[in-house]
């Protein structure tokens, strides 16, 4: 009866093995298609951050990462940035040609609120 009930827990565990396995090979699947999506469109590393993604990110007043913007109610044009256009609309504002980011403020210091639009290179 023992023996019985370790080969059982054996095959058991055995069968947990294989769907950890199993698990494990589709989320490096899953992360390579997520790669290859995000290279497609200019994003690069293993994260996809979709266009218009809102963070917050630790970056002094005035100074944006590669991609990002400062969330401070700064209008743009609809043209230049077409694609941020598509997303936000005129959810906080716009004119006949331009649009307005959100306004958004946070208390810790050097930490901003950053909206992200691909291919824009600040320096």
């Amino acid at each position: 009866m023992i023996h019985h009930m370790h080969q059982t827990l054996e095959n058991r565990n055995e069968q947990l093995r294989q769907k950890l396995l199993e698990i494990e090979l589709r989320e490096e699947r899953l992360e390579k298609l997520i790669t290859r999506a995000g290279n497609r469109i200019g994003v690069t590393g293993a994260a996809f951050v979709p266009i218009g993604s809102i963070a917050t990110l630790i970056a002094p007043a005035g100074k944006s990462p590669n991609g990002w913007l400062a969330c401070d109610g700064s209008s743009l044009c609809k043209k230049t940035y077409e694609k941020l256009y598509k997303v936000l609309g005129n959810t906080y504002g716009e004119t006949s040609t331009h649009f307005y980011l959100p306004k958004l403020a946070t208390t810790i210091s050097n930490n901003q609120f950053m909206i992200y639009v691909p291919h824009i290179r600040y320096e």
